[in-house]
């Protein structure tokens, strides 16, 4: 059986906010929540295809945009929580 790693890659584009389209196996499947992103069936060549051209109509929503701007704003939020638990750390 074809296993994908834990998918480094998918996890620099989730944050960069760039809607991401992995597979439902291995790693890309523990990490993509299908809110905006998509899984793919690894082993449905033409599933790959259907799930591009959902993604191009889900870009050009609204809603799809607010989800990204809201990971966005989410992920501000935490690393500032870090850099204060950090200074108060390190003082």
């Amino acid at each position: 059986m074809y296993y994908e790693g834990f998918g480094y890659s998918v996890l620099e584009s989730l944050s960069l906010n760039v809607p991401v389209i992995g597979s439902n196996i291995g790693g890309p499947n523990e990490i993509i929540t299908g809110e905006v992103d998509l899984k793919y069936d690894a082993f449905d060549r033409f599933d790959l295809f259907k799930k591009f051209e959902i993604m191009n109509r889900k870009w050009k929503t609204s809603r799809t945009q607010q989800v990204t701007l809201k990971r966005s704003t989410t992920q501000k939020i935490v690393v500032q929580m870090y850099d204060k638990i950090y200074e108060e750390v390190v003082g």
